[in-house]
């Protein structure tokens, strides 16, 4: 096995996006008696593509260092899997998916300090457990812890994790005309675009404008107050959008991801590698 500084692969571990819906927590180890205590919570999160977030938190309540075995890969995708339930029967199960050979999951020892915690992720598109076996509807989850300790066997137990919706229903759908105006603003960001929509494409021009002192920060490097020229590129996928802002029309910009929440708005997250994200919501103002 490999042996990985805690702190590190645990955070990428849990690193997660922002979540829109409902989520449920279990706790599984309440009173085993155990050293490690164990809890698992379910969340849809709505920000790009519909994903079923289970989160495993493990946490030593003990006076002593806990050695726990785990994994996870490329990705920090690891260390606890998914069942979807109908009538009993699990009709779909994460551990079974196929491995992509490009992510390769690592098998990691690791050590929890007294009183410290360790937080573990799954992260699974919903479109890809939706299939000609499965429609959309409520179904019984659990959840399959696979950090494992011999102090507190009872950690990889199955979980049940109550009932979820699992569905990815098309907001807006393909062939709605979104042509028009439209504006939004955030983070001392300013946008008035004219947007032009496919079935698996947008594209805008317009003009940005940044006001201090909250000026922009989104773009590899802060903007001082301005305005210019600006467009906007991006693919489409049913109602999420993906693509970069080309501010001061130099054919390079910041990425973004996007949601489509109704035919007059757009949710837009504008992210870059040293900055946190800002988001803005689009409206659309005219045709």
């Amino acid at each position: 096995m490999t042996t990985l500084p805690l702190g590190r692969s645990i955070a990428a571990a849990a690193t997660l996006l922002a979540c829109i819906a409902c989520s449920m927590t279990a706790d599984p180890t309440g009173d085993a008696g155990q050293p490690l205590h164990a809890t698992v919570s379910l969340a849809v999160d709505s920000s790009l593509q519909r994903t079923l977030v289970a989160t495993l938190s493990v946490a030593n309540r003990s006076g002593q260092s806990q050695t726990i075995h785990w994994a996870d890969d490329c990705v920090g995708n690891g260390s606890v899997d998914i069942h979807i339930v109908r009538n009993g029967v699990v009709i779909w199960n994460s551990a079974l998916a196929p491995a992509n050979p490009a992510c390769p999951t690592q098998q990691i020892t690791s050590s929890l300090a007294p009183g410290d915690t360790g937080g573990f992720a799954r992260r699974v598109e919903l479109r890809t457990i939706l299939g000609d076996s499965i429609e959309p509807g409520q179904y019984a989850l659990v959840a399959v812890p696979t950090v494992t300790s011999t102090a507190s066997p009872s950690l990889n137990v199955p979980i049940d994790a109550g009932v979820v919706t699992v569905a990815d229903p098309v907001v807006v759908a393909l062939g709605t005309s979104l042509d028009g105006a439209w504006a939004g603003s955030a983070s001392g960001l300013a946008l008035a675009l004219t947007m032009r929509w496919t079935t698996d494409s947008v594209t805008a021009t317009g003009t940005y404008t940044t006001q201090p002192p909250a000026s922009f920060s989104c773009a590899g490097g802060t903007i001082g107050a301005s305005t210019g020229p600006m467009q906007l590129v991006g693919t489409r996928d049913n109602d999420v959008i993906i693509g970069r802002l080309l501010l001061d029309a130099a054919g390079e910009g910041p990425p973004f991801y996007g949601r489509i929440r109704s035919a007059d708005s757009v949710d837009v997250t504008v992210t870059t590698i040293d900055t946190s994200p800002c988001r803005l919501e689009l409206k659309r103002t005219g045709l």
